[in-house]
């Protein structure tokens, strides 16, 4: 599990997990700045969170290991 916390005066429309060929792999629609994104069935690698906010839009990379 990871956990993403952000400062607590964005409002976080959406949070989208693209793998590493771009491809959506599952959709989030946080109802707070603190959320967890949980590993599941996805294999290890690196996946891109893609976080709208109403300030604009972040895009981090995170990896997921065993």
């Amino acid at each position: 599990v990871i956990t993403v916390t952000l400062p607590d005066d964005l409002y976080v429309s959406s949070v989208t997990l693209y793998n590493a060929i771009g491809l959506q792999v599952h959709q989030y629609f946080p109802s707070s700045a603190t959320f967890n994104i949980e590993k599941q069935s996805h294999p290890n690698g690196i996946y891109y969170l893609k976080i709208q906010t109403d300030q604009g839009t972040i895009t981090k990379p995170i990896i997921f290991t065993e």
